[in-house]
């Protein structure tokens, strides 16, 4: 017959098991990151033939106004009720093919913004290739060009701010089927 087992036991092999799987999921991080550096460096290999890939400009895409309707107006970071914008999609699968696309939107700067635009994509039929080379990016990214559809170029001179405060308006407010107050 054996002794009973102490709780000062119990507690020791406790200890050692999730040390145990501390260490385990320690290496399964470890193994992880390994194998996306393995994954970089493929890519950084000039004889790989994604390398081009990396050398793409960036295109910078507003969400709300431009990929979304924006009809409803803005209803939160995690609510998005419009549809695309006619051709949006068929830009985006395009795009991808020559600028790296990032979405850029307010709603990223909250990652149940970002889960909200990504299943929204996917409910209105965006090809899930598609989906997994577009960027969410919280802040204002470097990029290369930008759309938005409250967005001007600017030329060298500066505009009347007054005159540009009443005089701008986004395209969807000159579209007659879109009433809706300006936010």
């Amino acid at each position: 017959m054996t002794d009973p087992i102490t709780t000062k036991e119990i507690y020791q092999i406790l200890n050692g098991l999730r040390r145990s799987i501390d260490l385990y999921n320690i290496h399964a991080a470890l193994d992880s990151l390994i194998g996306r550096l393995e994954g970089n460096l493929k890519l950084l290999d000039r004889r790989n033939p994604d390398w081009n890939a990396l050398k793409k400009p960036i295109l910078s895409v507003d969400f709300d106004g431009v990929i979304s309707e924006y009809k409803a107006g803005w209803e939160g970071p995690n609510i998005i009720s419009d549809k695309p914008v006619d051709g949006a999609f068929r830009f985006l699968r395009q795009a991808v093919k020559h600028f790296k696309v990032l979405i850029f939107s307010t709603r990223c700067n909250e990652p149940a913004g970002i889960c909200a635009m990504m299943t929204w994509f996917v409910r209105n039929g965006l090809e899930l290739d598609v989906l997994d080379q577009l960027t969410f990016e919280p802040g204002k990214p470097s990029f290369y060009i930008h759309i938005d559809d409250r967005a001007i170029q600017f030329k060298g001179k500066f505009q009347d701010a007054e005159l540009l405060r009443e005089a701008f308006k986004p395209w969807y407010y000159y579209n007659s089927e879109w009433p809706r107050k300006q936010s």
